[in-house]
């Protein structure tokens, strides 16, 4: 099944990940592609694409990845 993540590009590309603590959840990025995030549907990768891209004025790409 393809799934698809979101690419953050920075001077290194980032991919987005989830980051779980006891003092709460989060974003964070990672430079692995197999820990990144990652969504069935497109159109929810491209609204979290869109909302990273303006929170963090950076450029992103979606990227299509296996489950």
């Amino acid at each position: 099944m393809t799934r698809y993540s979101v690419l953050l590009h920075r001077q290194t590309p980032e991919y987005l990940a989830a980051c779980y603590a006891p003092t709460g959840s989060g974003i964070r990025t990672t430079l692995q592609p197999e820990d990144a995030c990652s969504w069935v549907m497109p159109e929810t990768a491209a609204r979290i694409a869109r909302h990273v891209s303006e929170v963090l004025n950076v450029e992103v790409s979606i990227q299509h990845c296996s489950a």
